[in-house]
């Protein structure tokens, strides 16, 4: 199914882009998708037909890399975009040398405990995923620069990469260009904790629902996005609220701060934690999903560090060898 790529209005001024375009692009980045018939922003494709250039002239050298024969999905909404893969170590490695030949400033590639997964608009059929590529631009990249968000946004292409322990791609039989950052979770904590620190609110709401949308498994993010509800931006707060709904059981420390935001004048505050305390409070137990993540959390960071301890050995070597 495809969709016809729309803009959203923004009625003439700034203000409407910071309200309404940016309450759906929360819901947007892994809450939910409105329903695409009735409010015509994205499109999606299945499979894997090749994609034209005509978009993607920021990125010189991108259009091997969306239509790499092993794309299974991917979507758009106003310059936000998904492309996601289906492969094994070896198509991985192949990607990864074209990632590298891209230009772009930086090349960063984040290991992550999977199984990978990607949503339809619809959320009508499971597409199971071993990679994704990320690119940031059109009235995305024009609202992030207005709002002065970029510290927690991927302003080039960035790849992540999903492993399980049973999975196609083998961590230790990946070959890294030089010109790749490895990245892991604690680093995109990390980033995403410094963000929390800032007194932008706008910088609040984009990062708890990047939290929410991809480290939900981690219960040390749940009073960090609580805090986000004392904040005086409405925006930021209905952004943690929702965010909470998406830890399940693991938020019910929260569920006082939730019961609290329930009982907000402000309509879509309250609507908002009420509907979140319903999914935490009827959400079933995570205790076995969060100790696989954890397991593969760690052998991921174990054998990264063995890979770069070896890389270090290698530069020394080579460093010696030059100064002979």
């Amino acid at each position: 199914m495809m969709y016809r790529r729309a803009v959203v209005s923004t009625g003439g001024g700034k203000g409407r882009i910071n309200t309404e375009h940016l309450l759906f692009f929360a819901v947007f980045l892994g809450l939910c998708f409105i329903t695409v018939s009735a409010w015509p922003m994205g499109e999606e494709t299945f499979g894997n037909k090749p994609l034209g250039d005509g978009n993607y002239t920021d990125w010189p050298g991108i259009m091997p890399l969306i239509n790499d024969e092993h794309r299974v999905y991917s979507n758009w909404c106003n310059g936000n975009e998904y492309f996601y893969y289906l492969g094994d170590t070896e198509t991985l490695n192949q990607f990864l040398a074209l990632f590298a030949a891209l230009e772009s400033p930086a090349h960063e590639v984040t290991f992550r405990p999977g199984p990978g997964r990607a949503q339809s608009f619809h959320n009508d059929r499971p597409i199971p995923i071993d990679w994704q590529m990320h690119l940031v631009g059109g009235i995305v990249a024009q609202m992030i620069d207005f709002e002065g968000t970029a510290d927690v946004w991927d302003m080039h292409p960035t790849l992540t990469v999903y492993l399980t322990e049973k999975g196609r791609i083998q961590l230790d039989k990946v070959t890294l260009p030089e010109k790749v950052t490895v990245l892991q979770m604690a680093d995109l904590r990390d980033k995403y904790r410094k963000a929390l620190q800032s007194d932008h609110p706008r910088m609040h709401a984009d990062t708890v629902t990047k939290l929410a949308a991809e480290d939900n498994l981690n219960i040390e993010n749940i009073p960090l996005i609580a805090g986000v509800l004392k904040d005086n931006d409405v925006y930021a707060r209905i952004c943690a609220v929702v965010s909470l709904g998406r830890f399940g059981a693991l938020a019910k420390s929260a569920l006082p701060e939730l019961q609290e935001a329930s009982r907000s004048e402000d309509h879509q505050v309250s609507a908002c934690a009420k509907e979140s305390i319903k999914k935490i409070t009827n959400a079933p137990d995570l205790t076995d999903d969060i100790e696989r993540f954890r397991k593969i959390e760690a052998h991921i960071d174990g054998l990264l560090k063995q890979a770069r301890s070896g890389e270090s050995a290698r530069l020394e070597q080579k460093t010696s060898a030059e100064t002979r």
